[in-house]
């Protein structure tokens, strides 16, 4: 085959793949493609550093954007920590060398809270959401009030 018709079928090859994407149409490629991205996770947790993120900087407006998103995603970070021991402390009771790396990291998502204008309630029931924001204007995500992390 010539160089000539190789680069005929390649562009050949091109049209047919953009007449197929705009069959489907490009949109629902996207999702598609966002979906792979979730790799099973469920969009709506793939979304909560996207809107805690988006709660702190509305608290905030004039703080620098990546300051408050690494805010966000150590408060997610230290909410998960917090759980792994709510249910360690449920199933066989925490080390002394675990409690005080509880109350480290409560004390880490009060002060975090804190630069925000909230105020942070940190319960040992691994059942729903171990750490609850609470402020005036914060929006509730979850029937115990407040954003449940």
């Amino acid at each position: 085959m010539s160089m000539k018709n190789a680069l005929h079928n390649a562009a050949k090859n091109k049209r047919e793949r953009l007449a197929d994407l705009a069959k489907v149409g490009f949109v629902q490629v996207e999702q598609d493609t966002r979906v792979k991205w979730l790799r099973g996770e469920s969009v709506e947790n793939a979304a909560e550093p996207i809107k805690l993120g988006i709660l702190l900087a509305m608290r905030r407006p004039l703080n620098q954007y990546h300051l408050t998103a690494r805010d966000a995603a150590r408060l997610l970070s230290l909410a998960n920590s917090l759980r792994g021991l709510a249910v360690a402390h449920c199933n066989h009771g925490l080390t002394p060398r675990q409690e005080t790396r509880e109350s480290n990291m409560r004390e880490e998502v009060r002060t975090i809270a804190g630069w925000y204008g909230l105020t942070a309630d940190c319960n040992g029931d691994p059942r729903g959401a171990v750490v609850r924001l609470q402020g005036e204007g914060l929006p509730s995500n979850s029937l115990g009030g407040g954003w449940g992390l």
